[in-house]
């Protein structure tokens, strides 16, 4: 249990860093400059988001009461509430960033609420499909729109927002394959579970197609050629990994790895930025 309790502590944090970054690449997109404040709103906001699902999960497949978990898992608690409280201390200057904070809060707890039905014997007969999106929707939500709220509308937000949906999909169906296993042992319903694997590389060619429109549209509209080139070389390891994944892999192939691609693509378009 302690070493469990240890990687996924170190996920919440790694994971909440890239959160951050995301945000920062936003503001660096767009060519504005950094609000640090809100982009460390987002990565506290995502660390107590994290350890509360995963109370909510372990609430979901135990016979405890939500509040006998919290009691039990004291360090994911404390992380909930320090990045909760953190959050909102760096977000409370920028009310217009409220709004939109309101709308990923409301997607997020969408997100969660088949387990809690589940959990009182009602069974919702949602499309797997409906968590990936929805988990896409809270990050493109969480890493565009609340950053950016303090800055005056831009068209190039349009494909800001279809790539960073796109991105994250791309991802989650990553996860949703190595999970597949699990999910259908568990009988929780993903996009994968729900589907043949010739459906599966439907929905990624086509969310690949988005990705690819969303850049080259950005590009048009303000984008940098370097930009959007660094931009869509990540597609080359999203592919790669979504491949590797139908195999059985280590954890850290998706805690490290595929959530990595995060980090590597702030990284990279920041790079691409100053070269």
């Amino acid at each position: 249990m302690q070493r469990w309790w240890h990687i996924l502590l170190t996920h919440s944090i790694f994971v909440s860093l890239c959160a951050g970054a995301l945000c920062v690449q936003s503001f660096h997109l767009m060519n504005v400059p950094v609000n640090w404040h809100l982009c460390l709103s987002i990565g506290c906001f995502t660390l107590g988001g994290y350890n509360l699902y995963w109370m909510i999960s372990t609430f979901h497949f135990s016979a405890r009461s939500l509040l006998q978990v919290f009691f039990n898992q004291p360090l994911h608690t404390t992380l909930f509430f320090l990045g909760t409280i953190a959050g909102i201390g760096f977000i409370l200057p920028y009310p217009n960033a409220y709004p939109w904070l309101f709308a990923t809060v409301v997607a997020g707890c969408m997100y969660a609420l088949p387990l809690f039905i589940s959990h009182s014997g009602i069974s919702l007969r949602v499309p797997g499909a409906v968590k990936t999106i929805l988990l896409a929707v809270v990050w493109a939500i969480a890493t565009v729109w609340v950053p950016l709220s303090a800055n005056e509308f831009s068209w190039a937000l349009i494909p800001l927002l279809f790539l960073r949906f796109s991105f994250i999909f791309m991802l989650n169906i990553i996860f949703d394959v190595g999970d597949a296993a699990n999910d259908k042992q568990l009988n929780v319903r993903s996009l994968v579970t729900d589907n043949p694997i010739q459906r599966i590389h439907f929905w990624m060619g086509i969310t690949i197609c988005m990705y690819a429109l969303a850049v080259v549209c950005f590009v048009w509209l303000s984008l940098e050629v370097l930009t959007g080139v660094f931009l869509l070389l990540l597609l080359w390891p999203v592919v790669v990994l979504y491949k590797k994944a139908f195999s059985k892999q280590l954890y850290h192939f998706y805690y490290l790895y595929t959530d990595g691609l995060m980090l590597c693509s702030a990284v990279a378009t920041y790079l691409a930025g100053i070269a």
